[in-house]
């Protein structure tokens, strides 16, 4: 017998607002862009870095509503899996495009990170509250 796993597990920041799409009226899709950060020292002792984006779905009804707590910047957790597709380019090439579905998603953000950044969206005009998303706050993880 065949065991087969597909699951992926990602913790990062947003790169940008959520946009909020609809399939049919009770089918929110959610995208959004996740930026994930290895760091190490390389043989030099020198810090390097890499980021990987991620293209990032939820779909349901969970997707709609936190739509309206997730911003540019927050720190979030996904637990999901990697889909596929492929979509006919110019001249009839194929693109392949690798996304993740995302199953649950949290959001990891220390209380003084939201207040920093809602005091940011408060010089920028923004209300107040704005990006307070709906979870318990997290001091272990800034």
């Amino acid at each position: 017998m065949s065991h087969c796993l597909n699951r992926v597990m990602l913790m990062g920041n947003l790169g940008a607002n959520p946009e909020l799409a609809f399939a049919d009226t009770e089918n929110p899709c959610l995208k959004l862009s996740l930026a994930t950060t290895d760091t190490w020292r390389d043989k030099n002792q020198e810090k390097q870095e890499r980021t990987e984006w991620h293209n990032v779905e939820m779909w349901g009804p969970r997707a709609k509503s936190l739509s309206g707590f997730l911003s540019k910047g927050m720190r979030i957790w996904i637990d999901g899996s990697i889909r596929s597709r492929t979509v006919d380019g110019q001249n009839g090439t194929k693109r392949r495009f690798t996304d993740i579905r995302a199953r649950d998603l949290i959001v990891v953000e220390s209380r003084q990170a939201r207040s920093a950044r809602e005091l940011a969206g408060a010089a920028e005009g923004l209300p107040f509250g704005m990006a307070q998303a709906p979870h318990a706050d997290l001091d272990m993880i800034a």
